[in-house]
């Protein structure tokens, strides 16, 4: 039974005049959104920022009490993965419980 929800969120800023970047973003993003597993793309926001493209998102993932520790990991990896944090130990001390 899911009685928990783990999230994180997050935000960066990609090169405006390198689509490269802002595409690769975007990509990996919607990558995840689209993989079936249990993480979602739950909101998101792109705003011109002093020369480039500000990124917010928030990931959210279900989980359970006994599978905490292990969904929390994955969720850290996803948001390293999509470049919303630079390192998992980031990502783990940034993720909620609600």
């Amino acid at each position: 039974m899911t009685d928990l929800t783990l999230s994180i969120d997050g935000s960066r800023t990609v090169d405006a005049t390198n689509l490269t970047d802002l595409n690769s973003a975007l990509e990996a993003l919607t990558q995840e959104h689209e993989s079936g597993d249990r993480v979602a793309v739950r909101s998101g926001s792109l705003r011109w920022r002093d020369g480039g493209v500000w990124i917010r998102v928030s990931l959210t993932m279900p989980t359970t009490a006994s599978e905490i520790d292990t969904d929390t990991q994955t969720l850290a990896q996803v948001a390293v993965d999509t470049g919303l944090v630079s390192d998992t130990e980031t990502a783990t001390e940034a993720i909620n419980v609600a």
